[in-house]
């Protein structure tokens, strides 16, 4: 391992254009994900206070539309890795994704990133045009993963929840939570649990895939991630579109608003 300036060099990184990573850090453990120098997907882990890193390259399958594997990355800012530990204390990770099928990997032993394995389905449908994957904690402490389906300007969010028990997922709504209807696609903050107890979500609406698109600021609240409403406490009706009432500034395409994710 390099020391650069007092700090520990873990790898030489891919860097010709910003990408997220992730670290975690786990009782006595830390967990890095990140492109290495020659773009692949890289897992690594090690004890706090330990210099050394045990680093693994993920297996990836071949992408035909991308004409790459699944776990090299191309020029595209959107393809960040994320990752979360579950109630077992499995690895989760997925990332690298811009309207592409589902990157998904499970570790098979907790806390080993040396057990990796791919999982190619959640849930087994729209998961051919994954964008923006995020993790979280529903009310009671459930494994929650978000992601888009579809693209920039056509787009919907579905959610779904985790068995620790089963280690499957399935979808925590029978219908996407946001839905563009054909028309646009929404850019929303994944939702944040406040001290109120509320889940609170804020979001705009984008036409094309032009961010210049972006229009009417919207949020909705709720308490357990199923039923959501407006500020004013009205009930909302999923999938709620840029019609159901949510709205909260009706800036027009081209008033300056930036997406968010």
């Amino acid at each position: 391992m390099m020391e650069v300036l007092g700090f520990h060099v873990v790898s030489m990184v891919w860097a010709g254009h910003p990408v997220g990573f992730d670290l975690l850090t786990h009782g006595d453990q830390q967990f890095v994900a990140f492109y290495d120098s020659e773009r692949h997907m890289t897992v690594g882990s090690r004890r706090l206070g330990e210099e050394t890193w045990t680093l693994v390259r993920l297996e990836g399958r071949w992408v035909e539309a991308r004409n790459r594997l699944s776990t090299t990355i191309e020029w595209d800012s959107h393809n960040s890795i994320t990752m979360v530990i579950d109630d077992a204390e499995q690895i989760h990770l997925c990332g690298n994704m811009h309207v592409d099928p589902l990157i998904y990997f499970r570790t098979s032993r907790p806390l080993d990133v040396t057990s990796f394995e791919r999982v190619d389905h959640m849930v087994g449908k729209n998961e051919d045009r994954c964008t923006y994957p995020v993790f979280m904690r529903g009310p009671g402490g459930e494994l929650v993963f978000r992601f888009r389906d579809g693209r920039s300007g056509n787009g919907v969010d579905y959610y779904n929840i985790y068995d620790v028990e089963t280690q499957t997922w399935r979808r925590l709504l029978d219908v996407p939570l946001l839905d563009g209807i054909d028309l646009m696609n929404a850019y929303a903050r994944m939702p944040e649990l406040g001290p109120d107890g509320w889940y609170h979500m804020v979001w705009m609406w984008r036409d094309t895939g032009d961010c210049a698109t972006n229009h009417d600021l919207s949020y909705a609240r709720s308490r357990d991630l199923v039923q959501w409403e407006t500020g004013a406490g009205e009930g909302l009706e999923l999938p709620i579109t840029v019609e159901s009432g949510a709205v909260i500034d009706p800036s027009p395409p081209g008033g300056g608003l930036i997406n968010m994710v």
